[in-house]
């Protein structure tokens, strides 16, 4: 597959202003956002038991600060690490940076976002190189993917999305279903944001329902993300066109620029180190909490002034040329672009 070398510039372009605007931020005022944030992901995002673990965590930090001797209880630690006890006694396993314990549930959440991810199928034979690429379900009836997936309604009407494309427990593949997209009773693009939506027929030709996958609902405000710790980029995936994969480790999320950074909301992007492959855009990025964070849409690739000039670097040092192939490629991160930056079509604009 070869790169299309002005959207890897645009890409390199976009995390360059990214970056910026986090260096040239002022920090109190950035202090102050992530502060807000960080209780509206705590009142809006976060569950019951964890809201109680934040809480006795606090408890003990505010002791320590006060001098208050505190035996630590056996998840907590006054000097802020956690730390295991049994009996009385210390175990030396200790979570010396992030917790990456996860209730049993962040895999049963995993299972049901999973069910809304599907692989889209565009049956236009060698017309382009994309090929198939991911998507999922943001509402009844309407699915998101990228804009260089469906680039318009006839792309579209030439397009179908595949469920249940995924191994069974047994290692078996399950059998797939198979529903035709319908943009004559809604479509909608952008080519910026890179995201189209994207109406699904509601039965198979076989009579099966689409409504048993359900849907991602997309949240506008921000605190899906807690910016006062790192966070993961949980990715539910078609990777090279096959079947559904999940990438949930060495995943994490760069720093997201604040809105009052960027008034305007000019940067629409988040980043992040999760494994993607060709076939992945499209795909949902949620956070630990299975909310929707991003609409991946490609990487980032590692770029160089030469003779004045920033130019694309592939693996071997030299500078990328049209025709190159994808794999050939230097990447720094991932690119998704942020749902509070798409628009969502209501019930009401459809056909």
């Amino acid at each position: 597959m070869a790169i299309n070398l002005n959207q890897l510039e645009q890409a390199a372009s976009r995390y360059d202003d990214h970056q910026a605007a986090l260096k040239n931020a002022d920090p109190e005022a950035t202090l102050r956002e992530k502060e807000a944030v960080a209780k509206r992901h705590q009142d809006l995002f976060t569950p019951a038991s964890e809201k109680l673990l934040n809480l006795r965590t606090a408890a003990a930090a505010a002791a320590a600060v006060a001098g208050v001797a505190v035996a630590p209880e056996p998840d907590l630690a006054p000097a802020g690490r956690r730390l295991l006890v049994l009996d009385g006694d210390l175990i030396p396993e200790v979570l010396v940076r992030d917790n990456d314990l996860r209730p049993v549930r962040f895999l049963q959440l995993a299972q049901l976002v999973s069910r809304s991810v599907g692989r889209i199928r565009i049956n236009d034979g060698p017309v382009t190189e994309e090929g198939d690429a991911t998507g999922f379900m943001i509402a009844p009836g309407l699915l998101m993917t990228n804009w260089h997936v469906l680039q318009s309604s006839e792309f579209a009407a030439a397009a179908a999305v595949v469920f249940d494309d995924e191994e069974a427990i047994t290692g078996e593949l399950k059998e797939t279903r198979t529903f035709q997209l319908r943009p004559d009773l809604l479509f909608v693009n952008d080519r910026d944001l890179d995201f189209a939506i994207v109406e699904v027929s509601p039965r198979t030709r076989s009579g099966v329902s689409l409504a048993q996958y359900g849907y991602l609902r997309l949240f506008e405000q921000t605190g899906k993300l807690d910016p006062s710790q790192r966070e993961a980029a949980n990715i539910v995936q078609h990777p090279g066109g096959g079947p559904k994969k999940l990438a949930i480790r060495d995943n994490y999320i760069q720093p997201v620029v604040p809105d009052g950074v960027d008034p305007e909301k000019r940067l629409n992007s988040i980043f992040y180190g999760t494994d993607t492959l060709k076939g992945s855009s499209g795909s949902p990025v949620c956070s630990d909490q299975w909310y929707v964070v991003g609409l991946h849409r490609g990487g980032v690739p590692e770029t160089r002034m030469i003779g004045g000039q920033r130019v694309v670097i592939n693996r071997d040092g030299n500078p990328a040329r049209e025709g190159d192939s994808r794999d050939e490629i230097r990447y720094l991160t991932n690119e998704g672009t942020r749902p509070a930056r798409t628009c969502v079509p209501s019930a009401s604009t459809r056909a």
